[in-house]
């Protein structure tokens, strides 16, 4: 490897074995009086599993006899993988929490057999499966879960030229220029870990060997049932740093088990399926071979292809046990399930403001920053998540990928088609403890909870006045700038507002397409239907904080307060008097006047 700090060290943090410790070069006498140097870290091929599993996130003051814990400042790579999220993590995988550790059985180095004998309570080795490869270690236990860690490998630090003639040696990365080799040929200085195979094929491996903190561990990424061979293939970026003598050994390793090399002469690394060199190949070439019968996006990678059919079939295979709701994703239910616990672990360290979450958390510590890092190349309208910008883009594209199956509507987000679809269903989950009133969506509600405090955070900076809604500010602030960018093909007129010019084309249609459920009326605006619905219901939610008095709209609420402020907007220019409704003073008949068209009678 050319880069010692760039990812691959294996170590041991709060709780995980620390390969460089068991690795330091421990000098132990053995039976023939020789000095043998020992090292630990991971490769090529050996007996039980009631799980004598180690939890990442255990007794950290006490771990289990053999391992030894170093601490150490992170460095910037010190990244385990979860296969479950699919994403790294340091120290803690936020979703599925602390890694699992299978540590071996402790056995003191020298000893004769001693491969053998570390092995975890669990497993056994036997005669391997692959035809020519010897022994090999299988499953006699209970299933080994996927994430599981096993590890680090152990063996004698030797030269490069010795490391040439071994078939059980994986390369080192030390320093920027300085690789050691790990060798577990002889078995009274090595670990079980010598005889677990290479896979012959993409459906059989279900260890992934990669290089953390200066040792190799094995990371379960399929579950190994009972009777299962242990079978491992590399993590493709522990290659990335390393010189072509990684090829050569690791050929060496699959050799006995009669592998068959592809080797990629754009980056060198090797493969010993065909299909896998292929597919690597495609990531060279720009291809993405899985296409989406529906909607033509292509993945590099099938199982993300069957992941995104999920958005067309609607499947949900993942269900909250409390709430009942699903989910396409695994990950996106335990991410839901924290609305049920209430933890929220990730904090903002300006404002306070906590998340679920840690993504959401760099999403919205851009507040702060600033930082808009995606921009559109059409318009340069900028975004602080890419999922914005693609949403966004399709604006310019009239992309409509979400379809209603009852009505055929379309929608660029499938949030939504979501929302969209409780109009069908007459679903209003989110209810208001104050007036009991329901909304399709949570953020309908909050909104409307602003009635019941009268808050208003959105400030015009021109005039002061103030806002529930952030939508509802910039709208009124068309009024400044005299923006009018909804027009009427029919007339000519010019709105501010795009449901404004909706509405208004009503006039030209003569279209009402909101009926009264009760009576049959019909109203050319929904608002309009809501308010009027409330001569049924009885329902009055405005209410005068002074008297008590309560009010079907907020604008007879309105009027009613001038009652207590004296605030009289009417005034007749002949006589004087004040009104607090337009309508009273239209009504208005001036006596001056009158006293006026006398006079001009009797002369």
């Amino acid at each position: 490897m050319s880069s010692a700090e760039d990812r691959q060290c294996f170590s041991r943090k709060s709780g995980a074995p620390d390969p460089s410790q068991l690795c330091e070069d421990m000098k132990t006498e053995t039976s023939d009086g020789e000095t043998a140097e020992a090292s630990e870290v991971c490769v090529k091929k050996e007996e039980t599993l009631e799980l004598n599993i180690y939890n990442h996130g255990d007794d950290l003051n006490n771990p289990p006899e053999g391992l030894s814990i170093k601490e150490e400042e992170p460095d910037s790579k010190d990244y385990l993988y979860c296969e479950v999220c699919k994403t790294f993590f340091f120290n803690k995988c936020e979703l599925h929490g602390f890694p699992l550790f299978i540590p071996d059985t402790p056995v003191p180095m020298g000893v004769p057999d001693r491969a053998r004998k570390t092995l975890p309570p669990g497993l056994e080795i036997r005669k391997s499966g692959i035809p020519g490869a010897g022994l090999g270690v299988f499953n006699k236990g209970e299933t080994v879960p996927v994430g599981a860690h096993f590890g680090p490998y152990q063996g004698r630090l030797i030269d490069g030229e010795e490391s040439m003639s071994s078939g059980y040696s994986w390369v080192i990365c030390r320093t920027r220029k300085c690789e050691e080799n790990i060798d577990g040929k002889r078995d009274m200085h090595a670990n079980w870990m010598r005889y677990v195979n290479c896979t012959c094929n993409d459906e059989e491996q279900n260890l992934v060997a990669f290089q953390y903190r200066g040792g190799i561990l094995y990371r379960c990424c399929r579950p190994i049932n009972p009777g299962q061979e242990l079978l491992v293939w590399y993590e493709e970026e522990y290659t990335k740093e390393l010189n072509l003598s990684f090829d050569f050994l690791w050929n060496k390793n699959c050799s006995m088990n009669g592998e068959k090399s592809y080797h990629c002469s754009q980056c060198g690394k090797s493969f010993t399926q065909q299909s896998t060199f292929q597919n690597h190949q495609c990531i060279h070439r720009g291809e993405k071979p899985y296409h989406c019968s529906q909607c033509g996006k292509s993945f590099t990678i099938q199982s993300q292809l069957q992941i995104h059919q999920r958005i067309h079939t609607g499947e949900k295979p993942y269900h909250c046990s409390q709430c009942g709701k699903s989910f396409a994703i695994q990950s996106q239910l335990q991410n839901h399930q924290r609305i049920h616990t209430g933890e929220r672990p990730y904090h903002c360290s300006q404002c306070g403001k906590s998340f679920t979450i840690q993504s959401h958390l760099q999403i919205h510590q851009r507040v702060h920053t600033g930082e808009r890092p995606y921009h559109c190349a059409q318009c340069g309208k900028s975004f602080t998540q890419q999922y914005h910008l693609q949403i966004h883009q399709r604006v310019h594209t009239g992309e409509k990928p979400y379809h209603c199956s009852q009505c055929g509507k379309s929608f660029t987000v499938l949030s939504n088609l979501q929302t969209h679809q409780h109009i069908h269903t007459g679903q209003k989950p989110y209810h208001c403890s104050q007036c009991g009133k329901s909304f399709t969506q949570q953020s309908h509600l909050q909104t409307h909870q602003r009635i019941h405090t009268e808050e208003k955070p959105y400030h015009c900076s021109q005039c002061g006045k103030s806002f529930n809604q952030q939508s509802n500010l910039q709208k009124h602030q068309r009024i400044h700038t005299e923006e009018k960018p909804y027009r009427c093909s029919q007339c000519g007129k010019s709105f501010n507002q795009q449901s404004n010019l909706q509405r208004h084309q009503h006039v030209h249609t003569g279209e009402k397409p909101y009926h009264c459920s009760q009576c049959g009326k019909s109203f050319t605006q929904q608002r309009h239907l809501q308010t009027h619905q409330r001569i049924h219901t009885g329902e009055k939610p405005y209410r005068c904080s002074q008297c008590g008095k309560s009010f079907t709209q907020q604008s007879h609420l309105q009027q009613h307060q001038r009652i207590h402020t004296e605030e009289k907007q009417s005034r007749c220019s002949q006589c004087g008097k004040t009104f607090t409704h337009s309508v009273i003073f239209q009504t208005h008949k001036c006596s001056n006047l009158e006293t006026l068209h006398d006079l001009k009678l009797s002369n």
